[in-house]
């Protein structure tokens, strides 16, 4: 997966369209439609600086490389509310959705581990998540 494409997947799991994107982040139309439709190949570092200004919690290592998970910490307020795909869902809601459980297991897992380390290793959690990545 691309950069781009990432970042497509990014603007649809936010529920942005473009319009919203560039206004949020104050970054130029015309330079975010000639990158999503392949004009520009690869965006300056104004374009990362803005989508770091309208998702201040997104991973830019995710964006860039597509390592680790999308967010480094609690995704916007708008995919909180996210409801788990029914059967005939998208490839990229299920992994959306994959992406949105792991991270809460990885929340869940530092907390056990701090509060009761005993039941960390015995429900094996720190395996379970490393198998995540």
């Amino acid at each position: 997966m691309t950069v781009r494409e990432r970042f497509i997947q990014l603007l649809e799991a936010a529920g942005y369209t473009q319009t919203d994107f560039a206004t949020k982040a104050g970054y130029s139309r015309d330079a975010l439609t000639n990158f999503i439709n392949g004009r520009t190949k690869l965006p300056k570092v104004d374009f990362f600086q803005a989508v770091k200004r309208a998702f201040p919690t997104l991973n830019l290592d995710w964006l860039i490389t597509g390592q680790g998970n999308m967010w480094e910490g609690a995704p916007p307020e708008a995919l909180k509310n996210l409801t788990p795909p029914d059967i005939a869902a998208t490839a990229p809601e299920l992994l959306l959705l994959n992406r949105l459980l792991i991270q809460k297991l990885e929340e869940v897992a530092r907390v056990l581990k701090d509060k009761d380390p005993e039941a960390y290793r015995a429900l094996g959690l720190g395996e379970l998540v490393g198998r995540g990545r």
